[in-house]
Protein backbone atom coordinates (compact mmCIF):
# COMPACT_ATOMS: atom_id res chain seq x y z
CA UNK A 1 0.00 0.00 0.00
CA UNK A 2 1.37 3.39 -0.98
CA UNK A 3 1.77 5.83 1.87
CA UNK A 4 0.12 9.24 1.85
CA UNK A 5 2.59 12.00 1.01
CA UNK A 6 3.72 14.17 3.90
CA UNK A 7 5.53 16.78 1.81
CA UNK A 8 4.42 18.39 -1.43
CA UNK A 9 6.08 20.70 -3.94
CA UNK A 10 3.82 22.82 -6.14
CA UNK A 11 5.87 24.94 -8.51
CA UNK A 12 5.60 26.86 -11.76
CA UNK A 13 4.31 30.13 -13.15
CA UNK A 14 0.60 29.21 -12.95
CA UNK A 15 -0.05 30.74 -9.54
CA UNK A 16 -3.84 30.46 -9.95
CA UNK A 17 -3.84 26.66 -10.16
CA UNK A 18 -1.18 26.38 -7.44
CA UNK A 19 -3.32 28.53 -5.16
CA UNK A 20 -6.39 26.41 -5.93
CA UNK A 21 -4.47 23.22 -5.11
CA UNK A 22 -3.33 24.67 -1.78
CA UNK A 23 -6.92 25.74 -1.02
CA UNK A 24 -8.12 22.17 -1.68
CA UNK A 25 -5.60 20.91 0.86
CA UNK A 26 -6.72 23.58 3.30
CA UNK A 27 -10.37 22.54 2.76
CA UNK A 28 -9.47 18.92 3.61
CA UNK A 29 -8.41 20.16 7.03
CA UNK A 30 -12.10 20.83 7.78
CA UNK A 31 -14.13 23.86 8.78
CA UNK A 32 -13.57 23.86 12.50
CA UNK A 33 -11.47 26.35 14.40
CA UNK A 34 -9.12 23.40 15.01
CA UNK A 35 -8.29 23.50 11.30
CA UNK A 36 -6.99 27.05 11.71
CA UNK A 37 -5.06 26.04 14.83
CA UNK A 38 -3.40 23.24 12.85
CA UNK A 39 -2.50 25.31 9.79
CA UNK A 40 0.67 27.38 9.66
CA UNK A 41 1.97 29.57 6.83
CA UNK A 42 5.55 30.72 6.44
CA UNK A 43 7.46 33.06 4.16
CA UNK A 44 10.41 30.89 3.20
CA UNK A 45 12.60 33.91 2.45
CA UNK A 46 12.58 35.00 6.10
CA UNK A 47 11.83 31.91 8.24
CA UNK A 48 14.57 29.49 9.34
CA UNK A 49 14.14 25.92 8.08
CA UNK A 50 14.34 24.60 11.64
CA UNK A 51 11.28 26.63 12.63
CA UNK A 52 9.34 25.34 9.62
CA UNK A 53 10.27 21.71 10.34
CA UNK A 54 9.34 22.24 13.98
CA UNK A 55 5.87 23.44 12.97
CA UNK A 56 5.34 20.28 10.90
CA UNK A 57 6.63 18.02 13.70
CA UNK A 58 4.31 19.52 16.32
CA UNK A 59 1.47 17.18 17.19
CA UNK A 60 -1.90 18.42 15.84
CA UNK A 61 -4.26 19.98 18.37
CA UNK A 62 -7.63 18.16 18.52
CA UNK A 63 -7.24 17.04 14.90
CA UNK A 64 -5.57 14.31 12.87
CA UNK A 65 -3.42 16.50 10.58
CA UNK A 66 -1.19 19.55 10.64
CA UNK A 67 -0.83 21.62 7.46
CA UNK A 68 2.28 23.73 6.96
CA UNK A 69 2.41 25.98 3.88
CA UNK A 70 5.80 27.42 2.95
CA UNK A 71 6.15 30.00 0.19
CA UNK A 72 9.31 30.53 -1.87
CA UNK A 73 11.69 28.59 0.43
CA UNK A 74 13.11 26.17 -2.14
CA UNK A 75 13.94 28.95 -4.58
CA UNK A 76 15.38 31.09 -1.78
CA UNK A 77 17.75 28.50 -0.29
CA UNK A 78 19.16 27.51 -3.69
CA UNK A 79 19.47 31.01 -5.15
CA UNK A 80 22.81 32.36 -6.23
CA UNK A 81 24.42 33.81 -3.13
CA UNK A 82 22.62 31.56 -0.62
CA UNK A 83 26.04 30.16 0.28
CA UNK A 84 26.63 27.91 3.28
CA UNK A 85 23.33 28.91 4.92
CA UNK A 86 21.39 27.73 1.87
CA UNK A 87 23.42 24.54 1.64
CA UNK A 88 22.71 23.74 5.32
CA UNK A 89 19.00 24.43 4.77
CA UNK A 90 18.91 22.01 1.80
CA UNK A 91 20.74 19.35 3.84
CA UNK A 92 18.32 19.80 6.76
CA UNK A 93 15.32 19.38 4.43
CA UNK A 94 16.88 16.31 2.80
CA UNK A 95 17.35 14.79 6.24
CA UNK A 96 14.05 15.80 7.84
CA UNK A 97 11.40 15.62 5.09
CA UNK A 98 11.46 11.80 4.75
CA UNK A 99 11.02 11.60 8.54
CA UNK A 100 7.94 13.82 8.83
CA UNK A 101 5.23 12.19 10.95
CA UNK A 102 2.10 10.78 9.31
CA UNK A 103 0.02 13.73 10.48
CA UNK A 104 2.23 16.30 8.72
CA UNK A 105 1.33 17.88 5.39
CA UNK A 106 4.10 20.27 4.39
CA UNK A 107 3.41 22.16 1.18
CA UNK A 108 6.15 24.08 -0.61
CA UNK A 109 4.72 26.75 -2.93
CA UNK A 110 7.17 28.07 -5.50
CA UNK A 111 6.06 30.69 -8.05
CA UNK A 112 8.56 29.56 -10.65
CA UNK A 113 9.54 26.23 -12.16
CA UNK A 114 12.23 24.47 -10.19
CA UNK A 115 14.96 22.62 -12.06
CA UNK A 116 14.71 18.85 -12.37
CA UNK A 117 18.09 18.58 -10.65
CA UNK A 118 16.92 20.57 -7.58
CA UNK A 119 17.77 18.31 -4.64
CA UNK A 120 14.40 18.70 -2.90
CA UNK A 121 12.47 18.13 -6.16
CA UNK A 122 14.51 14.96 -6.70
CA UNK A 123 13.75 13.89 -3.13
CA UNK A 124 10.00 14.45 -3.63
CA UNK A 125 10.10 12.33 -6.79
CA UNK A 126 12.11 9.49 -5.21
CA UNK A 127 10.65 9.30 -1.70
CA UNK A 128 7.26 7.60 -1.25
CA UNK A 129 6.32 10.35 1.23
CA UNK A 130 6.99 13.11 -1.33
CA UNK A 131 4.83 14.58 -4.08
CA UNK A 132 5.83 17.08 -6.77
CA UNK A 133 3.66 18.80 -9.35
CA UNK A 134 4.51 21.55 -11.80
CA UNK A 135 1.91 24.09 -12.90
CA UNK A 136 2.82 25.93 -16.09
CA UNK A 137 0.69 28.49 -17.92
CA UNK A 138 -0.15 27.07 -21.38
CA UNK A 139 1.21 29.01 -24.37
CA UNK A 140 -2.30 29.21 -25.83
CA UNK A 141 -4.79 29.59 -23.00
CA UNK A 142 -7.93 29.23 -25.15
CA UNK A 143 -8.13 25.48 -24.41
CA UNK A 144 -7.69 26.22 -20.71
CA UNK A 145 -10.53 28.76 -20.90
CA UNK A 146 -12.88 26.24 -22.58
CA UNK A 147 -12.04 23.59 -19.96
CA UNK A 148 -12.36 26.11 -17.12
CA UNK A 149 -15.82 27.16 -18.34
CA UNK A 150 -16.93 23.51 -18.29
CA UNK A 151 -15.25 22.39 -15.06
CA UNK A 152 -15.72 25.41 -12.83
CA UNK A 153 -18.69 27.31 -14.25
CA UNK A 154 -20.59 24.34 -15.75
CA UNK A 155 -21.12 26.13 -19.04
CA UNK A 156 -19.57 26.23 -22.48
CA UNK A 157 -17.80 28.92 -24.44
CA UNK A 158 -17.37 28.98 -28.20
CA UNK A 159 -13.77 28.33 -29.34
CA UNK A 160 -13.67 31.71 -31.13
CA UNK A 161 -14.78 33.50 -27.96
CA UNK A 162 -12.22 31.57 -25.91
CA UNK A 163 -9.50 32.53 -28.41
CA UNK A 164 -10.57 36.19 -28.24
CA UNK A 165 -10.50 36.09 -24.44
CA UNK A 166 -7.09 34.39 -24.51
CA UNK A 167 -5.84 37.14 -26.82
CA UNK A 168 -7.02 39.87 -24.47
CA UNK A 169 -5.71 38.26 -21.28
CA UNK A 170 -2.37 37.21 -22.83
CA UNK A 171 -1.61 34.18 -20.64
CA UNK A 172 -2.75 35.76 -17.35
CA UNK A 173 -4.97 32.89 -16.17
CA UNK A 174 -6.18 34.76 -13.10
CA UNK A 175 -7.39 37.60 -15.32
CA UNK A 176 -8.87 35.13 -17.84
CA UNK A 177 -10.75 33.40 -15.01
CA UNK A 178 -12.01 36.76 -13.74
CA UNK A 179 -13.25 37.75 -17.20
CA UNK A 180 -14.80 34.32 -17.70
CA UNK A 181 -16.64 34.73 -14.38
CA UNK A 182 -17.97 38.11 -15.58
CA UNK A 183 -19.15 36.57 -18.85
CA UNK A 184 -20.89 33.68 -17.09
CA UNK A 185 -22.53 36.08 -14.62
CA UNK A 186 -23.66 38.39 -17.44
CA UNK A 187 -25.09 35.57 -19.59
CA UNK A 188 -26.51 33.70 -16.60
Amino acid sequence: MASTPTFYIFHGDDDLRIEEEVERMRARMGDSSNADLNTAEFDGTSTPVGEIIGAAMAYPFLADKRLVIVKDLLTWITRKGAGATGKKAVEMLQDQLPQLPDWARMVFVERQKLNDNHKIVALAREDARGFEKMFIVPRDSSGWIIKRAQDVYETSIEPQAAAALAGVTQGDLRRADNELFKLVSYVG
